[in-house]
């Protein structure tokens, strides 16, 4: 099961924090997540995977799918904090050269505000 929880940072940019599994099952609510920000006019999409326990390959296509919508926009996908699992897979999938991955960036502080991250 995966939960996705959104916080909207600025007018272009949100913070999305995934827990849970990413499969086949769950890509779904990724996808719907993902499409409601960039509809939104929120192109700049921060998935938080730092509770993201395990992504298959179709969670790893709904991220490419969403960095290309994204881009599309003006926008990106930047993963932020992933496992050194989610980095294997984003390795040998090749796509590590493909989306940006952030370690140093925290999560937005409880107000909603947060410091610049891109």
């Amino acid at each position: 099961m995966l939960h996705a929880d959104v916080e909207h940072l600025d007018s272009s940019s949100t913070w999305v924090r995934l827990r849970g599994d990413l499969d086949q099952d769950s890509v779904p609510v990724l996808e719907r997540t993902l499409r409601r920000c960039l509809a939104a006019g929120r192109p700049r999409l921060f998935v938080d995977c730092a509770e993201l326990r395990f992504c298959d390959s179709s969670g790893l296509n709904a991220l490419l799918r969403a960095h290309r919508a994204a881009g599309d926009l003006g926008g990106a996908v930047l993963l932020v904090r992933p496992s050194d699992g989610l980095l294997t897979r984003l390795h040998l999938a090749g796509l590590d050269q493909v989306l940006t991955v952030r370690h140093d960036l925290p999560a937005p502080l409880p107000s909603g505000r947060s410091a610049d991250l891109m």
